[in-house]
């Protein structure tokens, strides 16, 4: 059996020879790719293998055969090396201008525009293009930011919309939960420059930022309360706010507000007097300009359950007057002048004070 199994086996052999067939080359992976490059899908193949050699480039080009043959999805590709970084010159104007052109009436793909204009350098105006068009399409992310472009006129957005369609589309993304739009709102109508103020709604939509945790509203809204403006004074309230942003970049400040809120209010707060001057010497050793010239003043005349230490005193205070503090600036001056509590006069040191004061500059 076995020797007749070969000897068919030669036959074959001798008959595929004979035929011709034994001088074709063998078929290649590669040559049935290139035989059939046509197809969208080899397109694909080709494009994800060259990306996975780092050959962005001709990558890119396969991705874009593909869309040309009808694979739309191979767009978000592009997007993506587009979105990395990684595609310079021809070849990243050539990706920009196929997305753009599937753009046009497809949200997604304009709010991806809208963001890579918006955080590049010189094309604001391609940025308001696209956020424009996204919010047309309407994409619910880009109303905060083009209300933006509108209040600080970039772009070219306040030729298309008022300041009050700006703050219209501020409303539209705090409804849509933006801490930072409330906050924004919060401020339009505090301020009243841009919307005719209503402190009655900056405290509400400060307390709408402020459940998102935006810092500044926590900080704002705490005023708000603490000296009932745009609602009722809440003072339990106000303190409850400032505690929580004891450990945040506010602190020195929110020291501050707390021991103003304890010492003023003595009869709301248990050991109010012991923890006012607790966030007073928090708060200048801070560095708060204002603490720093209560805690000066109350060193140098034993106030406030403050010793009296006159070095400890003049220290605070010029640092006050170094951070801005005005009043600091103006009892060194009359300290110096005249001299006072062993202190001999200064002119020097009075005419550097009074310098801070009228923000003049030194010569």
């Amino acid at each position: 059996m076995k020797r007749n199994l070969s000897l068919l086996a030669v036959i074959f052999l001798a008959g595929f020879s004979a035929s011709g067939h034994a001088s074709t080359s063998p078929v290649t992976f590669e040559s049935l790719v290139e035989q059939d490059s046509n197809l969208p899908g080899v397109q694909i193949f080709l494009a994800e293998n060259r990306a996975a050699a780092n050959d962005y480039k001709s990558s890119t080009e396969h991705y874009m055969n593909a869309i040309e043959l009808g694979v739309s999805g191979a767009v978000w590709n592009l997007m993506s090396f587009v979105d990395r970084d990684v595609l310079h010159d021809e070849y990243l104007n050539n990706a920009l201008r196929k997305i753009k052109s599937m753009a046009t009436e497809d949200k997604e793909l304009s709010l991806f525009l809208a963001n890579y204009y918006h955080n590049r350098n010189n094309t604001e105006k391609e940025a308001f293009h696209w956020m424009n068009n996204s919010l047309r399409l309407g994409s619910a992310g880009v109303s905060e930011i083009l209300a933006d472009y509108i209040i600080r006129s970039v772009g070219g957005a306040e030729s298309h919309y008022t300041l009050t369609e700006a703050a219209t589309l501020l409303k539209k993304a705090s409804d849509e939960g933006s801490g930072s739009a409330s906050l924004r709102l919060a401020q339009l109508f505090d301020e009243g420059e841009i919307l005719k103020r209503n402190l009655g709604q900056a405290r509400h939509y400060y307390d709408l930022a402020a459940r998102t945790g935006e810092i500044e509203a926590n900080f704002r809204l705490g005023y708000f309360m603490e000296h009932g403006i745009g609602g009722e004074k809440d003072l339990v309230g106000a303190a409850r706010l400032y505690e929580q942003l004891i450990h945040t970049e506010k602190s020195a400040d929110v020291h501050y507000r707390l021991s103003r809120l304890y010492m003023y209010n003595e009869d709301q707060f248990e050991n109010a007097r012991v923890d006012g001057v607790s966030h007073l010497v928090a708060a200048a050793n801070l560095g708060n300009a204002d603490a720093l010239y209560k805690v000066g003043v109350a060193t140098y005349y034993g106030s406030d359950g403050f010793k009296v230490n006159i070095s400890k005193a003049i220290e605070h205070l010029k640092n006050a007057a170094y951070a801005g503090s005005k009043l600091a600036a103006q009892r060194l001056v009359q300290i110096y002048r005249n001299g006072d509590r062993n202190i001999s006069p200064n002119k020097e040191l009075m005419k550097e004070f009074q310098r801070i004061l009228t923000d003049a500059p030194k010569v």
